[in-house]
């Protein structure tokens, strides 16, 4: 070729650059495949630590392709980063949001006091007194629950920056925590139910008591009454007695 111009390669050399490229492509798609697998592994340790709300976790297209590529790589790292950055204000919530979705579902999957009612098969008193237990054991746990994770999630909320990218509708998209104005009327309404509860055994207790006294005061009279006709009848013997002899 003239001076200046590109050499010309021959064709065993293009074929050896053929085979380079296809090479180091094959390395970068294993590099890739590597990579894809220990990030997903990682984004699923955290999403199990923390209680990712399973809504979010499907929306995450990254980690359900199959797909060897950047975009997917680069999907599962920013999924990484975005667990790591919220890891540490959630982590003092984590376990009261958990146990407050397994309580909503346990209620949730209770029988109706009808379906109780109907139930005549093999076992049903067992079944009637496993839910009256379990029926207790809401009824004990979910205000505590309530009430606790109210205190936590407003800590969080004053912990936040107030313009920062980390939001408490961010947090709840993520976790699926209730709000707190969702919490605060459940643990009004809670509280109102167990002063009604209250008032109901405190009128029955009352209504017992009365009627204690009044069934004291139906004996004492019943006694009195007894007791008057026996003197009576003593009075009535003397009187017909013989007369004295004057």
């Amino acid at each position: 070729p003239e001076e200046g111009a590109p050499a010309w390669l021959s064709d065993n050399v293009m074929r050896k650059l053929a085979a380079e490229i296809e090479r180091l492509q094959k390395m970068k798609r294993e590099a890739l495949g590597a990579l894809l697998k220990e990030g997903k592994q990682w984004v699923l340790t955290l999403w199990e630590e923390l209680g990712v709300y399973q809504p979010w976790r499907d929306q995450c297209t990254a980690m359900s392709s199959n797909e060897v590529t950047e975009e997917v790589l680069e999907g599962v790292l920013s999924q990484v980063a975005t667990m790591e950055k919220v890891k540490p204000a959630m982590l003092p919530c984590v376990g009261l949001i958990k146990r407050h979705r397994e309580l909503i579902k346990i209620r949730s999957e209770m029988p109706t006091a009808d379906e109780l009612l109907l139930d005549r098969g093999r076992g049903a008193v067992t079944r009637r007194k496993q839910q009256e237990a379990t029926k207790g054991m809401l009824d004990l746990e979910q205000p505590r629950v309530n009430r606790e994770l109210a205190a936590v999630l407003t800590e969080l909320k004053t912990s936040l920056p107030p313009h920062g990218s980390i939001t408490m509708s961010y947090l709840q998209q993520i976790f699926g925590f209730p709000s707190l104005e969702d919490l605060r009327s459940q643990i009004d309404a809670e509280a109102a139910a167990r002063q009604e509860a209250l008032s109901r055994r405190r009128f029955s207790s009352i209504g017992a008591m009365k009627k204690v006294v009044n069934a004291n005061k139906a004996i004492t009279g019943a006694l009195g009454a007894v007791s008057e006709s026996k003197f009576n009848k003593q009075d009535q013997g003397k009187g017909d007695g013989p007369a004295l002899a004057l």
